[in-house]
């Protein structure tokens, strides 16, 4: 339905020259934010404009408003989103409705928007060590997809890994309903990795993720986004034959699964913690769980996806090496080499958690000092690694993996918001800003405008000062 009021749209949009644009959100912006800031840059002939949004609401109803109404220049509204649910994946179109002095209506609409400003609750788990997976009734299970139920198989999946690759175990119970009804082939289970963690609302080129049918037959999923020049947004999804190895094999009601992904997939290693989720897919009618608690539309978000870790190697790589210690030394060494393997591993698992939580406090902390301290010229990473006692490599590191941006762009983007403000609410001069905002000159700051906002300071005061 929001497809069709989208088409309606562009159909009611006059023909004329008056240029009527939606500079504010642009396609592919992620809002992380309490706040939503819409904005149009129209001719004089324009005398309104109104800002709607239609989006999903709680339990995943379409809903629709009006955001604001704008009787004057600048056109610009902005929308407290506190109350609504995270839109992802397509869920939000925004719309603007233009009036122009003559009667005729202009209208835009905006889909490719995304509001995460809600934290996603997703689960943790860790990836064991070992050469080779444990038979089928040995799955530990840990990451458990759907309920048990009478009607609706039930999936047991555990992850494990070596030098050489990463290997998916899954045990599909009840699954011989599925096999009979011939619907083999379109039903198994969906592996979805995110290696850089980056925490996506849609899927890219940059995660992988595979289909494994009841068969045994691996297929490679590639999306692309795609934001079209008409304002909409669609993911496109094509899918090949995989080559990595896969083990299937039928066990009276139940499937069980084994698919080994090559360590080389992910580069030069496979990393430490990476976003990861498994899904079971059903027949069409029927809901298809994931471990992650994601499905349907959503169900290829990478925001919405758990967390691996991987547990480190252990000192003896072999159970069998266990039972000639205690062939040799007797039952009370063996129970003693069991417990520190068991200790090793409860705590390898709490210092993975620990070692990030340190990181995100580091980065707190520098995020911190550069707020009181980016208004300052002569502000650089030596500074920031003198006021923090932080190497300046690790600095570069911290801003990399949770910003996704270095020190020094990170540091301009920080100034270029400041300006913004100080441009859209005073009437200071643009030299006077430059100076209070940390800009060695006027000239640096308009490279920078020009360089990260496509626009000069004195064009962005024009469309967006208020009052």
């Amino acid at each position: 339905m929001a497809g069709l009021l989208f088409v309606a749209l562009l159909r009611a949009a006059p023909d004329s020259a008056c240029a009527f644009r939606l500079t504010t959100p642009l396609p592919g912006a992620v809002i992380q934010g309490a706040v939503c800031t819409l904005a149009v840059s129209a001719c004089s002939t324009i005398s309104s404009v109104n800002f709607k949004a239609r989006f999903l609401a709680a339990a995943g109803v379409p809903d629709s408003l009006l955001v604001g109404s704008i009787t004057r220049p600048p056109f610009i509204v902005l929308w407290n989103i506190s109350a609504l649910p995270n839109q992802l994946m397509g869920d939000l179109t925004l719309y603007a409705e233009g009036l122009d002095r003559g009667g005729a209506l202009h209208s835009l609409a905006r889909q490719g928007v995304f509001l995460a400003h809600n934290p996603a609750l997703t689960p943790r788990a860790a990836a064991s060590y070992a050469i080779r997976p444990p038979r089928s009734g040995m799955i530990p299970g840990d990451l458990s997809v759907g309920r048990p139920s009478a009607t609706i198989p039930f999936c047991k999946s555990s992850v494990f890994w070596n030098e050489q690759e990463l290997i998916v175990v899954c045990a599909i119970l009840d699954s011989a309903n599925i096999v009979q009804r011939g619907d083999s082939e379109s039903c198994g289970i969906q592996i979805m990795i995110d290696p850089s963690l980056g925490r996506a609302p849609f899927p890219s080129d940059n995660i992988y993720a595979f289909f494994i049918s009841l068969t045994g037959h691996a297929r490679q999923i590639f999306s692309t986004p795609d934001f079209n020049s008409g304002g909409g947004f669609t993911v496109y999804n094509n899918t090949v034959p995989s080559s990595n190895r896969c083990v299937c094999t039928h066990n009276g009601s139940a499937t069980h699964l084994e698919f080994h992904i090559p360590a080389k997939t992910f580069g030069a290693a496979i990393p430490d913690s990476f976003g990861f989720n498994v899904a079971l897919i059903l027949p069409s009618k029927a809901a298809s769980p994931s471990w992650s608690g994601a499905e349907g539309a959503h169900l290829m978000c990478p925001l919405l996806w758990g967390k691996l870790a991987l547990t480190p190697r252990p000192l003896l790589r072999a159970d069998l090496w266990l039972w000639l210690l205690s062939y040799l030394c007797g039952g009370g060494l063996f129970a003693i080499v069991i417990i520190i393997r068991k200790k090793r591993r409860h705590a390898s698992s709490r210092s993975v958690n620990e070692s990030l939580q340190n990181l995100k406090n580091q980065f707190e902390h520098l995020k911190t000092i550069v707020g009181a301290s980016v208004t300052q010229r002569s502000f650089s990473i030596n500074q920031l690694s003198s006021l923090s006692s932080i190497p300046p490599s690790r600095i570069n590191y911290l801003f990399k993996r949770f910003a996704r941006l270095s020190f020094p762009i990170y540091l301009n983007h920080a100034r270029i918001e400041i300006a913004k403000e100080r441009l859209r609410s005073t009437h200071a001069s643009e030299a006077s800003i430059a100076d209070t905002c940390g800009f060695t000159s006027v000239t640096e700051m308009e490279k920078m405008f020009s360089k990260y906002c496509r626009i000069t300071p004195f064009k962005f005061r024009k469309e967006h000062q208020i009052g």
